[in-house]
């Protein structure tokens, strides 16, 4: 099941990033930024659904460390 819910919530993250890279024009930076803010989020929140763990403290912490990683790049 966990396999599964990551790979649910891969791919619907993934897809929100190709549009996002697809229709924007922006600089890369720019479109890195606003893909994480938008599709991490909801690749958490699906994750943590699907495996049942969907608490406000693991999503809280897993936005946070995903969001860190991109803002450092």
């Amino acid at each position: 099941s966990v396999a599964i819910a990551s790979l649910t919530a891969f791919s619907i993250g993934e897809t929100i990033d190709w549009i996002i890279y697809t229709i924007t024009k922006k600089p890369l930076s720019q479109r890195l930024l606003l893909s994480s803010i938008i599709s991490t989020p909801i690749d958490s929140l699906i994750f943590l659904h699907l495996v049942n763990m969907l608490h406000m403290v693991d999503f809280t912490l897993m936005l946070i460390s995903k969001l860190t990683g991109v803002l450092l790049l």
